[in-house]
């Protein structure tokens, strides 16, 4: 297949281009105009920062089969505009809206969308689920949720099919935000005071997620649909700090603190927002992605921390 990627250079991009390339697709890239050289396997496709500005032109590729779009500004990468609705909404939405036309246009069979799992909040202690009336919690989940609804309007007509995948918290080598915080004081020898915490989230981990990018592609249960995803069992804090460990053949190395108190030293500190979404329950059914289209976790959470975080493996800082 020929298969155009965006995002290419970011954290979930970069191990899918190289699982494409490795299971012999060619792949192309969009990358910003003053971004560094690819891989000199995969064609370059020059673009705008802002891709809620890009127009169909001249050098488009001729032929895509397929078309992942990973890119959009992102809080977990720290980009100064995580606040900011307009840039949001216009970075993540319009620039959607944009690749979908041209995508459509250029006669794409199908367009794999990433979404964000927090355009969901909990009620009732439920798992969540697709058809759950979405409740956005942040500007970012906000932006996300009017993007998917942007692509199916400009896909409606085509016959360009889609697929949307909305992930939870990603945790691997590069990785960012609370989870990989979470790994570098678990590589640390000091105690940490999570035994108390008995919220349970769903994560899911790279090689789980770019299984699902990959199954996605050619299945045809996945056309038109939108999944979530996730590793298998939702997780405490103590059960993603243990695996982090023992990697590193150390005991959990845990204590107790209320969580209220823990809540509150981190919103001293300027961290108020990570404890919350660490301290809090997340869970994700993933029956739809199973029964459609047969995806399993390849990778336990356990199995996967450990993976990632043996001495000598690579490490989780995102250049």
């Amino acid at each position: 297949m020929r298969i155009l990627v965006s995002g290419s250079t970011g954290f979930i991009g970069r191990k899918l281009v190289q699982r494409l390339l490795d299971d012999g697709h060619d792949v192309i890239v969009l990358l910003r105009e003053d971004s560094a050289d690819a891989d000199p396997r995969v064609d370059v496709l020059r673009v705008p920062r802002d891709l809620s500005t890009l127009k169909r032109r001249d050098d488009w590729p001729a032929r895509v089969d397929a078309v992942v779009h990973l890119g959009g500004l992102n809080p977990e990468r720290g980009d100064p505009a995580m606040d900011d609705s307009l840039a949001l909404m216009r970075a993540n939405a319009e620039g959607t809206a944009a690749l979908a036309r041209i995508s459509a246009g250029k006669g794409a069979r199908r367009l794999i969308f990433a979404s964000s799992a927090n355009i969901h909040s909990m009620f009732d202690g439920k798992p969540i689920i697709e058809d759950d009336k979405p409740a956005p919690v942040d500007f970012y989940a906000a932006s996300k949720l009017e993007a998917e609804r942007r692509l199916r309007a400009e896909l409606e007509d085509s016959s360009t099919e889609f697929t949307i995948l909305r992930l939870p918290a990603v945790y691997g080598p590069g990785g960012r935000g609370a989870i990989s915080m979470l790994e570098r004081l678990a590589k640390s020898r000091m105690p940490l005071p999570f035994r108390s915490a008995t919220n349970r989230r769903s994560v899911l981990a790279l090689d789980n997620a770019v299984d699902a990018f990959v199954s996605c592609l050619t299945h045809p249960g996945a056309a038109g649909r939108t999944f979530l995803v996730a590793d298998r069992d939702p997780v405490t804090l103590a059960e993603l700090v243990a695996p982090v460990r023992a990697a590193r053949g150390r005991g959990p190395g845990m204590f107790s603190m209320p969580v209220a108190l823990l809540k509150l030293m981190a919103r001293m500190i300027g961290r108020g927002a990570t404890a919350d979404r660490l301290f809090s329950t997340f869970v994700i059914d993933t029956s739809r992605i199973r029964s459609r289209i047969g995806w399993r976790p390849r990778l336990s959470t356990a199995e996967a921390l450990m993976q990632y975080n043996k001495p000598g493996a690579s490490n989780n800082e995102r250049s």
